[in-house]
């Protein structure tokens, strides 16, 4: 029997459990068939704060304050996701095909 153990640091282990505990920020998601937004109010945070990470049907913001995790569009064009940061609010942008998997 295989057993995995992953072995971090005292600082690794407060990040992943404070990643569960933040709420998620005030946002908004509107879609249309040619396009995909999401804006997204983040108090406190700076742009070298905000992290991203987008993988097929789903993205993933995370500040020091909130993290939020929502279903992308199947037919959203992920590679031309456009993004802005100003006055605490982050916006994401991306066409959409319109071709569904």
């Amino acid at each position: 029997m295989d057993h995995h153990i992953r072995v971090g640091g005292l600082a690794e282990f407060q990040e992943a459990a404070s990643a569960k505990s933040r709420p998620a920020p005030e946002h908004e998601v509107r879609q249309t068939t040619a396009d995909w937004t999401l804006t997204a109010h983040l108090p406190g945070a700076s742009l070298a704060s905000i992290r991203i990470d987008s993988h097929p049907g789903q993205l993933t913001v995370d500040t020091p304050r909130h993290r939020l995790s929502i279903q992308l569009p199947e037919d959203l064009a992920r590679e031309q996701m456009e993004m802005t940061f100003r006055a605490e609010t982050l916006t994401l942008r991306a066409p959409r095909t319109g071709e569904e998997a």
